[in-house]
């Protein structure tokens, strides 16, 4: 899209809040992006984080670990080697915040508790 006209789309956009639905229902109607990423009340169009690390990285093993385990309360978590995936924004979270508490905490004893 031509740079004026996307400043120009901006401007409008942020200067008419009471639009901004009807501008967010024709950007997504006439320009639509695919989202990259889509969890429990989550959609992200771009990259998450762990596609730039390694496949033998800590946290992609891991992700692909986890899908051989036997998840046996399907019923009540409605977690199953299917949806797995769709957690995974989740699990980065906990997984950066442990590394850093980690890397961080002046102690060598750690008590982890979601």
């Amino acid at each position: 899209m031509n740079k004026n006209i996307e400043q120009f789309a901006v401007r409008f956009y942020l200067s008419h809040p009471r639009l901004r639905k009807f501008m967010d229902f024709v950007r997504d109607t006439f320009f639509p992006i695919k989202p990259r990423f889509i969890g429990p009340g989550i959609k992200i169009n771009h990259d998450p984080p762990w596609v730039d690390e390694s496949k033998d990285s800590v946290f992609n093993q891991t992700s692909n670990d986890i899908k051989k385990f036997h998840f046996g309360s399907v019923q009540s978590t409605g977690v199953d080697v299917h949806r797995i995936d769709t957690l995974l924004w989740r699990h980065w979270i906990v997984s950066y915040s442990v590394k850093h508490a980690i890397e961080f905490a002046k102690t060598d004893e750690y008590n982890f508790v979601e």
